[in-house]
């Protein structure tokens, strides 16, 4: 499906997708894992332009979104809404923080009551740009990953900007303008930061290596539905100290966190199907629901509805 409204040439193209959908290789490559319990709802709106892209995302329950990134690109993300917690890349993003991704391979956001303006800048030129604007050389201002912490009126002013170049989107502006007022206030933001000390690069913790370490070997497939001795084995830790590190960096348990990975394919398959819609039973043994009752209490107790129900649904996620 395409999403993209083109303006005319040269001019941006426009987006509006849902959460899901964008994430489906449509917009985004990624996926969500619901974390917390609330109706799947969420929307993305943005523009492409040029190489760059700009997006406002709206997702009201907590969650895991994982987006993979193109290593030519300066990816952000600034959270709108302060109000609730955030955790991107392993990292805890603190009140009126901006979150660069350079050079990992994925971005991972934890958050609930998500609001947020994301996007991508050409690598490139935004490190010129941002040599021009530090006086420093750029090479060694950036790793993998960055948090820029600001104060709460240079970021309300980053907000204002940023949706002002979204209302521009219009076909009045064209790509090539757009993009270039993106970059380079991206890359003020960024030598600014530099400058002052508030730039630092983002390091994961012992937990958070070992929930990948988990994760990878979860979706490895050696083992069909892996038990928590599995994982410990897999990440050479005891289950009391593998059991933490997941509390700690999902809030969930391992057990439960891989059972809401599980849930998260279902109510995929469920709601991305065309007609005829599959038979739930076969797509919950599929994904190694073997108990339906309880599988059916869990779908509900996240997605508000059955998972029959589900497939009659034709509201937006």
């Amino acid at each position: 499906m395409n999403f993209f409204k083109e303006l005319g040439e040269g001019k941006p193209e426009l987006f509006t997708a849902t959460v899901r959908e964008a994430m489906s290789g449509a917009v985004f490559n990624g996926d969500v894992i619901q974390l917390g319990r609330g109706s799947d709802e969420g929307q993305i709106h943005g523009a492409r332009l040029g190489h760059s892209r700009l997006s406002r995302v709206r997702f009201l329950p907590k969650a895991l979104v994982r987006t993979l990134q193109n290593e030519d690109f300066a990816n952000f993300t600034v959270p709108i809404c302060s109000s609730e917690s955030w955790t991107v890349g392993g990292a805890q993003l603190e009140d009126k923080s901006v979150f660069f991704n350079f050079t990992a391979s994925e971005t991972e956001v934890i958050a609930s009551n998500r609001l947020s303006i994301c996007g991508r800048v050409p690598l490139q030129r935004f490190l010129e740009e941002v040599q021009l604007f530090s006086g420093r050389d750029a090479s060694d201002l950036y790793g993998p990953t960055v948090i820029v912490n600001m104060p709460s009126d240079c970021h309300a002013t980053l907000v204002r900007t940023l949706k002002c170049i979204l209302n521009l989107t219009d076909g009045q502006s064209t790509q090539s303008e757009l993009e270039g007022r993106l970059t380079r206030t991206m890359a003020i933001i960024f030598a600014m930061s530099v400058n002052s000390g508030s730039a630092n690069k983002a390091t994961w913790s012992q937990k958070e290596g070992l929930v990948s370490k988990a994760r990878e070997y979860y979706a490895s497939g050696l083992s069909n539905k892996p038990s928590v001795a599995d994982l410990c084995r897999a990440t050479e830790v005891s289950a009391p100290t593998l059991i933490s590190a997941f509390r700690d960096v999902t809030g969930e348990t391992p057990a439960r966190f891989f059972a809401l990975q599980r849930l998260a394919s279902v109510h995929d398959k469920l709601v991305q199907a065309s007609k005829p819609k599959p038979m739930v039973k076969q797509v919950a043994l599929a994904h190694g629901f073997t108990d339906l009752g309880r599988f059916g209490s869990l779908y509900k107790s996240v997605y508000g509805v059955l998972p029959s129900e589900q497939t009659k649904c034709f509201a937006p996620i």
